[in-house]
């Protein structure tokens, strides 16, 4: 199975992705002259769009079963490969914590909004965390592709 995916794919990704999306069109335009006709406030009571927003569900899904299983099956039968990886999910889990540390008070607008929409101080934190982490990360994205086009522009300037 593995093979017959690495080798056909996204061929079959693509050709199932046709397939329903294809369905999907065929169930909506069949029967939009009916739900354009529903009074306004009763089209929320309309079927004609579950097919689509099942799939959509079912894909998530899939794909994150893929990504985990094909993941598992790689780190499992290449252990020594797999550290690097390992130690990059390590990093991005460290920077979360430093990021939840380095996250400052919140101010009166926030402590405000986060009252409205009945936001924990825990969830905040979290929240913290993961804002500043990910700007951690696009910092060091950032960093790393200047520093990459400067070792490129080093190398080409060498020869």
């Amino acid at each position: 199975m593995y093979k017959f995916l690495a080798k056909n794919g996204q061929l079959v990704a693509f050709g199932a992705g046709v397939l329903i999306t294809a369905g999907f069109l065929a169930g909506v335009l069949g029967g939009i002259e009916d739900f354009m006709a529903t009074a306004e406030d009763q089209r929320n009571q309309s079927n004609i769009f579950n097919f689509g927003l099942y799939a959509v569900i079912g894909l998530t899904i899939l794909g994150f079963v893929a990504a985990v299983g094909f993941g598992l099956f790689q780190t499992l039968s290449n252990p020594k490969g797999a550290v690097k990886g390992i130690a990059g999910i390590g990093l991005i889990v460290a920077l979360f914590f430093i990021g939840q540390a380095l996250a400052g008070a919140d101010s009166e607008g926030v402590k405000a909004a986060l009252t409205e929409f009945n936001v924990t101080d825990s969830q905040s934190a979290i929240i913290n965390g993961s804002i500043v982490g990910a700007a951690i990360l696009a910092g060091l994205t950032g960093l790393a592709f200047v520093g990459g086009e400067l070792m490129s522009f080093i190398r080409s300037a060498r020869s």
